[in-house]
């Protein structure tokens, strides 16, 4: 029960820190979300997730330009 009231605090705190800076209460959404809003919001989720797997392979196999050997810049 204790932990229920603490999950419920903490998310009236968000909500009231996200909704602070508004001069009215943000209205409560009678749909889920609009058409062109759900494909933004999921073309970027797409390309979050693609260009953070391609940015941990390319460096998990070590690139050549972030890390030069040493006996390149030594001759």
């Amino acid at each position: 029960m204790m932990h229920q009231r603490r999950a419920e605090s903490v998310g009236s705190v968000l909500l009231q820190a996200g909704v602070a800076g508004l001069p009215y209460p943000m209205p409560k959404p009678k749909m889920r979300m609009s058409l062109e809003n759900e494909v933004i919001a999921i073309f970027l989720l797409f390309y979050l997730v693609l260009s953070g797997v391609l940015l941990y392979v390319h460096y998990r196999e070590g690139a050549p330009s972030a890390n030069p050997p040493a006996r390149s810049s030594a001759s």
